[in-house]
């Protein structure tokens, strides 16, 4: 009896792990089919994770509008999709220049986009700006450039598109942000979106947005143990939480001043 339950215990972890994987195997097929033949807007999509994102949904089958602000890289991402892509199953992208800090011209690149295809599905708004200092040392016109470029820039682009989804009664808008919008930390003054997941992998993240896409979700959060624990401290001991930071900025002003 004793031999039968310790043979038991690891059949027993071997049976659940293989259900998960199973599991997430089927769920993640099904998002792939979700998206099939929809018409994806990827902004910034020359960046780590445009690249991911415009490979997940291009494999699963959507009609990809690529944006980025460089036509070179934008035309190798779409050579480097349609080379390992099934031309059967998938799409050629559309490719479209698009610097989004640009407030002026955004306007003309979204009847740009809508021309693609007559109507977009999913819009992910991918692009961002980032910058790092102390406030004194960033300037207001580069305050603004962040602001066009991390808001201004992604609700011009989302008020442009979004009447063709009112009219349609369907459409999607993703937005990826980071983490530091939740918490706020030293050095990053200005207002911005950032596309680092603190350790976890662009890979990992696209495949997150395209499950998120599929399921509709209102907002998932992708973040290691500590920074994801940060947000809880922000959220229900702020005290805390800004004595530590207050005590980190204290430290590393202290260590710059040594050296």
């Amino acid at each position: 009896m004793g031999i039968l339950a310790v043979l038991a215990l690891p059949l027993v972890i071997l049976g659940i792990s293989g259900i998960i994987y199973i599991y997430q195997s089927v769920i993640w097929l099904l998002s792939r089919s979700a998206v099939q033949n929809k018409v994806v807007v990827i902004t910034d999509a020359i960046s780590r994770l445009g690249n991911e994102c415009s490979r997940v949904f291009h494999t699963g089958g959507a009609r990809l509008v690529l944006c980025g602000r460089t036509w070179e890289k934008l035309e190798a991402l779409h050579d480097a999709l349609i080379s390992v892509a099934d031309p059967s199953m998938t799409y050629t992208p559309k490719l479209i220049l698009l610097d989004i800090s640009d407030i002026d011209c955004i306007q003309d690149v979204a009847r740009e986009i809508l021309d693609c295809y007559g109507c977009v599905d999913v819009l992910i708004n991918n692009a961002s700006m980032k910058v790092k200092g102390a406030v004194q040392s960033i300037s207001l016109e580069l305050d603004k450039k962040i602001m066009d470029a991390n808001y201004f820039g992604p609700i011009t682009l989302t008020k442009a598109i979004l009447p063709n989804m009112i009219s349609r009664r369907t459409g999607q808008i993703v937005l990826i942000n980071s983490i530091q919008g939740k918490i706020g930390i030293p050095f990053r003054a200005a207002f911005f979106f950032r596309k680092v997941e603190y350790g976890v992998h662009p890979v990992e993240v696209a495949e997150e947005v395209l499950r998120t896409v599929n399921s509709k979700k209102q907002e998932v959060l992708m973040a290691n143990p500590i920074p994801r624990a940060a947000v809880y401290i922000r959220t229900f001991f702020p005290e805390l939480f800004f004595a530590i930071v207050a005590s980190g900025i204290r430290e590393k002003m202290k260590t710059e001043e040594d050296i």
